[in-house]
C-alpha cells in the first residue's frame, strides 16, 4: 500500500481546538481530583487530632472505616446503580451505625 493510499483511509485528525478543549477538561479533572483527595486527607488529619486531643492515643481504626464507607459507595455505584449522592446518603448511617457498635462499652 503506498503512503498516498494510507492517508485517504487514515482517520480525519483531531482539529486542534478538540484538541485543546480535551487538554483543558484532563486539567480541569486532575483539579478537581486533587482538591477532593487533599479535603479527604484534611478530614483524616482532623479526625486523627480529634481523637488524639481528646483521648491522648493515636487511633487509626477510622481510617479504615472510611475507605469501607467509600468501598461501600463505590459498590453502590457499580453494583446497584446508585447515584453517588444517594449511595453516599446510604452508606454514612451504616458506617455510624458501625463505628457506635465497635466503640459502645461492653458492660
Amino acid at each position: 500500500m503506498t503512503l498516498a493510499a494510507v492517508r485517504r483511509t487514515a482517520a480525519p485528525a483531531a482539529s486542534p481546538t478538540h484538541h485543546h478543549w480535551g487538554a483543558a477538561v484532563i486539567w480541569l479533572d486532575t483539579l478537581v481530583q486533587g482538591i477532593l483527595l487533599g479535603g479527604l486527607y484534611a478530614l483524616f488529619a482532623a479526625g486523627l487530632s480529634l481523637v488524639f486531643g481528646i483521648m491522648r492515643l493515636v487511633n487509626l481504626a477510622h481510617g479504615d472505616l472510611i475507605v469501607f464507607a467509600a468501598y461501600l459507595v463505590l459498590v453502590g455505584v457499580t453494583r446497584l446503580g446508585l447515584s453517588p449522592w444517594v449511595a453516599a446518603l446510604l452508606a454514612a448511617p451504616l458506617m455510624f451505625a458501625l463505628g457506635w457498635l465497635l466503640q459502645r462499652p461492653s458492660s
